[in-house]
Protein backbone atom coordinates (compact mmCIF):
# COMPACT_ATOMS: atom_id res chain seq x y z
CA UNK A 1 0.00 0.00 0.00
CA UNK A 2 1.12 3.28 -0.61
CA UNK A 3 2.15 5.22 2.37
CA UNK A 4 -0.03 8.44 1.38
CA UNK A 5 -3.04 5.88 1.06
CA UNK A 6 -2.59 5.88 5.14
CA UNK A 7 -2.38 8.87 5.40
CA UNK A 8 -6.04 9.71 3.26
CA UNK A 9 -7.71 6.85 5.15
CA UNK A 10 -7.08 9.19 8.35
CA UNK A 11 -7.93 11.71 6.77
CA UNK A 12 -11.35 10.62 5.40
CA UNK A 13 -11.83 9.14 9.29
CA UNK A 14 -10.45 12.52 10.72
CA UNK A 15 -10.62 15.28 9.16
CA UNK A 16 -11.04 17.69 11.57
CA UNK A 17 -8.43 16.42 13.75
CA UNK A 18 -4.85 18.19 13.77
CA UNK A 19 -2.49 16.55 11.56
CA UNK A 20 0.70 19.53 11.39
CA UNK A 21 1.68 22.48 13.31
CA UNK A 22 4.02 24.51 12.10
CA UNK A 23 5.07 28.58 12.87
CA UNK A 24 2.26 28.71 15.14
CA UNK A 25 -0.77 27.78 12.15
CA UNK A 26 -2.03 24.30 12.64
CA UNK A 27 -3.79 22.15 9.66
CA UNK A 28 -6.38 19.45 9.75
CA UNK A 29 -5.69 16.12 8.22
CA UNK A 30 -8.12 17.15 5.43
CA UNK A 31 -6.49 19.77 4.53
CA UNK A 32 -2.84 18.23 4.79
CA UNK A 33 -4.12 15.13 3.00
CA UNK A 34 -6.02 17.59 0.02
CA UNK A 35 -2.65 20.08 -0.01
CA UNK A 36 -0.34 17.26 -0.56
CA UNK A 37 -2.83 15.53 -3.30
CA UNK A 38 -2.56 19.12 -5.00
CA UNK A 39 0.74 19.30 -5.10
CA UNK A 40 1.70 15.71 -6.27
CA UNK A 41 -0.69 16.62 -9.20
CA UNK A 42 1.78 19.70 -9.63
CA UNK A 43 4.71 17.25 -9.60
CA UNK A 44 2.98 15.30 -12.25
CA UNK A 45 2.65 18.14 -14.51
CA UNK A 46 6.44 18.85 -14.37
CA UNK A 47 7.12 16.08 -15.84
CA UNK A 48 7.62 14.03 -13.26
CA UNK A 49 7.06 10.07 -13.13
CA UNK A 50 6.56 7.47 -10.61
CA UNK A 51 9.75 6.32 -9.44
CA UNK A 52 11.47 9.29 -9.98
CA UNK A 53 13.29 10.93 -7.30
CA UNK A 54 13.06 14.42 -5.22
CA UNK A 55 15.81 15.58 -3.23
CA UNK A 56 14.34 17.10 -0.03
CA UNK A 57 17.46 19.40 1.56
CA UNK A 58 15.09 21.47 3.84
CA UNK A 59 15.36 22.88 7.16
CA UNK A 60 12.31 21.63 9.80
CA UNK A 61 9.34 22.67 8.06
CA UNK A 62 6.02 21.87 7.67
CA UNK A 63 6.71 22.11 4.08
CA UNK A 64 8.72 18.76 4.56
CA UNK A 65 5.55 16.73 5.49
CA UNK A 66 3.79 18.59 2.23
CA UNK A 67 6.12 17.06 0.39
CA UNK A 68 7.01 13.99 1.54
CA UNK A 69 3.15 12.81 1.13
CA UNK A 70 3.20 14.72 -2.37
CA UNK A 71 5.69 12.38 -3.35
CA UNK A 72 4.22 9.31 -2.05
CA UNK A 73 0.92 10.35 -3.66
CA UNK A 74 2.35 10.55 -7.00
CA UNK A 75 4.60 7.38 -6.58
CA UNK A 76 7.60 9.48 -6.75
CA UNK A 77 10.90 8.77 -4.27
CA UNK A 78 11.86 11.02 -1.87
CA UNK A 79 15.18 11.50 -1.09
CA UNK A 80 15.45 13.66 2.11
CA UNK A 81 19.14 15.21 3.18
CA UNK A 82 20.45 16.62 6.32
CA UNK A 83 20.30 20.26 6.26
CA UNK A 84 23.46 20.81 7.87
CA UNK A 85 25.73 18.90 4.96
CA UNK A 86 27.88 21.44 2.68
CA UNK A 87 26.36 21.93 -0.29
CA UNK A 88 29.43 19.62 -1.77
CA UNK A 89 27.77 17.09 0.00
CA UNK A 90 24.09 17.66 -1.28
CA UNK A 91 25.47 17.91 -4.83
CA UNK A 92 26.56 14.41 -3.94
CA UNK A 93 23.55 13.06 -3.15
CA UNK A 94 21.47 14.67 -5.89
CA UNK A 95 23.66 13.17 -8.56
CA UNK A 96 24.18 9.84 -7.10
CA UNK A 97 20.37 9.60 -6.41
CA UNK A 98 19.13 10.85 -9.95
CA UNK A 99 17.10 13.61 -8.49
CA UNK A 100 15.19 15.28 -10.95
CA UNK A 101 14.24 17.95 -8.39
CA UNK A 102 15.52 19.69 -5.78
CA UNK A 103 13.36 21.36 -3.01
CA UNK A 104 14.69 23.60 -0.19
CA UNK A 105 13.88 26.34 2.34
CA UNK A 106 15.22 29.93 2.35
CA UNK A 107 18.45 29.34 4.67
CA UNK A 108 19.73 27.27 2.43
CA UNK A 109 18.39 28.56 -1.36
CA UNK A 110 21.71 30.27 -1.67
CA UNK A 111 24.12 27.90 -1.62
CA UNK A 112 21.95 24.83 -3.41
CA UNK A 113 20.51 27.25 -6.08
CA UNK A 114 23.59 26.50 -8.62
CA UNK A 115 23.02 22.73 -7.86
CA UNK A 116 20.41 23.08 -10.92
CA UNK A 117 22.87 24.49 -13.48
CA UNK A 118 25.56 21.91 -12.22
CA UNK A 119 23.62 18.72 -12.34
CA UNK A 120 22.41 17.64 -15.66
CA UNK A 121 19.43 15.42 -14.18
CA UNK A 122 18.18 18.14 -12.46
CA UNK A 123 15.46 19.99 -13.70
CA UNK A 124 14.56 22.54 -11.15
CA UNK A 125 15.84 23.91 -7.29
CA UNK A 126 12.45 25.16 -5.62
CA UNK A 127 12.70 26.88 -2.12
CA UNK A 128 9.95 27.37 0.16
CA UNK A 129 7.93 30.65 0.66
CA UNK A 130 8.10 31.31 -2.82
CA UNK A 131 5.38 32.09 -5.35
CA UNK A 132 6.72 29.03 -7.32
CA UNK A 133 6.30 26.39 -4.27
CA UNK A 134 3.22 28.09 -3.54
CA UNK A 135 2.13 27.43 -7.14
CA UNK A 136 2.80 23.48 -6.45
CA UNK A 137 -0.28 23.57 -3.87
CA UNK A 138 -2.65 24.74 -6.92
CA UNK A 139 -1.86 21.86 -9.22
CA UNK A 140 -5.21 19.18 -10.00
CA UNK A 141 -5.06 16.94 -7.03
CA UNK A 142 -4.37 13.03 -8.10
CA UNK A 143 -5.17 10.19 -5.67
CA UNK A 144 -2.27 8.03 -4.57
CA UNK A 145 -0.72 6.38 -6.73
CA UNK A 146 -1.19 2.37 -6.30
CA UNK A 147 2.65 0.77 -4.94
CA UNK A 148 3.84 -2.32 -5.09
CA UNK A 149 6.45 -3.83 -2.60
CA UNK A 150 9.10 -3.20 -5.18
CA UNK A 151 8.21 0.75 -5.00
CA UNK A 152 10.64 2.54 -3.08
CA UNK A 153 9.31 5.55 -0.78
CA UNK A 154 12.45 7.01 -0.02
CA UNK A 155 16.17 6.59 0.05
CA UNK A 156 18.49 7.59 3.21
CA UNK A 157 22.06 8.52 2.69
CA UNK A 158 24.42 7.65 5.54
CA UNK A 159 26.85 10.03 7.04
CA UNK A 160 29.74 9.03 5.24
CA UNK A 161 32.01 8.83 7.97
CA UNK A 162 33.75 6.36 6.06
CA UNK A 163 33.51 7.65 3.10
CA UNK A 164 31.04 8.86 0.72
CA UNK A 165 27.71 8.90 2.22
CA UNK A 166 26.15 5.78 0.59
CA UNK A 167 21.85 5.24 -0.37
CA UNK A 168 19.86 3.00 1.52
Amino acid sequence: MNLAALIATVARRLPQAPAVTDRGVTISYGDFCARASRIAGSLGALGLRPGDRVALAMENCGEFLDMLVACWTAGLCAVPINAKLHAREVEHIVRDSGARLLITTPGLVDALAPLEAAVEELQAVLCTQTKDFERLATGDPIAPHPATPADLAWIFYTSGTTGRPKGA
